[in-house]
């Protein structure tokens, strides 16, 4: 008698907070930690502190000058919380980046392992490369 064998369960869920979990959610993770500052904007009491991690913060201009003043910024302390919301913002265009543009064309090139990671990576630095150029023309036009 042939034994009937069970379909192998090729979609097994993956434990919350395992390594391979955080790797393959980490967009999502991040997108809703990202989340609590925006919704923290629209709450009054919480619009402040929220505020923090959005906008830069370091302010150097007086109150007694000119009202009209234009208001002045520059480095400081208080712009860590804008590059940890910065930073945020990136990991989540990463992914989805990686997701639903470079994942796409890389199935329709059906690569090998290394040269899907060579892709991948180099898609990355491409795109990294083009909204540097595009940031610091935006840049220079602009002073």
């Amino acid at each position: 008698m042939v034994a009937v064998k069970g379909r192998k369960n090729s979609n097994k869920n993956l434990p919350i907070f395992s390594h391979e979990f955080i790797i393959q959610n980490h967009g999502d993770i991040v997108s809703c930690v990202a989340m609590i500052f925006v919704t923290g904007l629209m709450v009054q009491a919480t619009s402040p502190w929220a505020y923090t991690f959005i906008a830069i913060h370091h302010n150097i201009t007086s109150d007694v000058g000119d009202p009209a003043a234009p208001m002045k910024y520059t480095t400081g302390w208080k712009d860590a919380c804008a590059v940890f919301f910065s930073l945020l913002i990136t990991i989540v265009m990463h992914a989805v980046f990686q997701d639903y543009i470079f994942d796409k064309v890389s199935k329709r090139l059906h690569l090998s392992k290394v040269k899907l990671a060579k892709f991948n990576e180099s898609s990355q630095l491409v795109l990294f490369y083009i909204l540097s150029i595009i940031w610091g023309i935006d840049i220079i036009i602009s002073e």
